[in-house]
C-alpha cells in the first residue's frame, strides 16, 4: 500500500508500506523521495520523521537535480551506449543472423536485412531500423545482467552461507534491489550500466538482508565483510544512480 506525504517545500514523498523492515527508511533515486515504513508506524510518526530529515532530503534531490539529464537514446550508428562504467560506441551491422557483441570500445549489433535491402540516410544511420536496434540490446542487457549479477549473488550467498529462494533480474524504476521476507532477492538490471564494484555492492547489500532483515549495525556489518569499501560505493549510487539509464 502506498501513500503521498509532503516533505520538504511539499514535495511529495512516496510512502511504501512493507513487511520486512523494522525502522523506516528513506531514499532520494531519480529525484524521488520514498518512504519505506513498517505497517505499524503511524502516519503522523512518518510525517515527523520527514520534516525531521527535510535538510537532507532537500540537499539530495537539489544534488540530483544539478546533474546532467541522460538524453533519450536513438539506438543509431555511432551512438554511446553505458556499460559496466564506461561508454561504448555503438555500430550496426547487416548480418542474416541477429547479434550483439562486444568488440573493443564498440558495441556491435547485427539486424536482419529487409527484403534484402537495407536503405541508409544521408548521416549513415540505418533507416527505421531503432526499434530492431533496441530489441535485441534490451535482450543483451538481460542477459548480461543475469549473467553478472546472479553469478555474484551466489558467491556473496555462499561466503554467507546462506540461500536466496529465488533471484529476479528485471528493470525496475524506483530501486536497486530487494529482498523479501521469504529470501526472493530481485535486482534491478539497469545496475550493470555502473562498474563493476557500485553493481556488486548492491547485490552484496540484498544477500546480506538475507542474514539481517534490517539495517541495523550487524547488518552494515555483514555487508562490509562482504565489500570493505561499500560506504564509497553506496555514496556513489546516491548522487549518480539517476544517470543510470538508457
Amino acid at each position: 500500500m502506498r501513500r503521498i506525504l509532503r516533505g520538504p517545500g511539499g514535495m511529495p514523498v512516496d510512502v511504501k508500506r512493507t513487511r520486512r523492515k523494522r525502522t523506516v527508511g528513506i531514499s532520494v533515486e531519480d529525484r524521488r523521495v520514498k518512504i519505506f515504513a513498517p505497517k505499524w508506524v503511524p502516519l503522523k510518526e512518518i510525517q515527523e520523521i520527514i520534516q525531521k530529515r527535510g535538510p537532507w532530503i532537500d540537499a539530495q534531490v537539489q544534488l540530483q537535480a544539478a546533474l546532467p539529464t541522460v538524453p533519450p537514446r536513438l539506438f543509431v550508428d555511432g551512438e554511446d551506449l553505458p556499460f559496466l562504467g564506461r561508454d561504448y560506441v555503438l555500430r550496426v551491422a547487416v548480418d542474416s543472423t541477429p547479434s550483439v557483441t562486444l568488440d573493443g570500445d564498440q558495441i556491435v549489433v547485427a539486424i536482419e536485412p529487409e527484403d534484402g535491402t537495407l536503405p541508409f540516410d544521408g548521416l549513415g544511420f540505418l533507416a527505421g531500423r531503432a526499434d530492431d536496434v533496441r530489441d535485441q540490446l534490451m535482450e543483451w542487457y538481460q542477459a548480461q545482467a543475469e549473467e553478472i549479477l546472479i553469478e555474484a549473488t551466489d558467491r556473496y550467498s555462499e561466503l554467507l552461507g546462506v540461500v536466496p529462494s529465488a533471484i529476479t533480474v528485471r528493470h525496475y524504476s524506483s530501486q536497486w534491489g530487494s529482498c523479501s521476507i521469504s529470501g526472493h532477492i530481485r535486482l534491478n538490471r539497469r545496475i550493470i550500466f555502473a562498474g563493476r564494484e557500485i553493481a556488486e555492492y548492491v547485490v552484496a547489500h540484498e544477500v546480506s538482508h538475507l542474514e539481517h532483515h534490517n539495517h541495523s549495525r550487524r547488518f552494515w556489518d555483514c555487508v562490509e565483510d562482504l565489500d570493505p569499501d561499500f560506504r564509497d560505493h553506496r555514496d556513489w549510487l546516491r548522487e549518480h544512480g539517476s544517470t543510470l539509464n538508457i
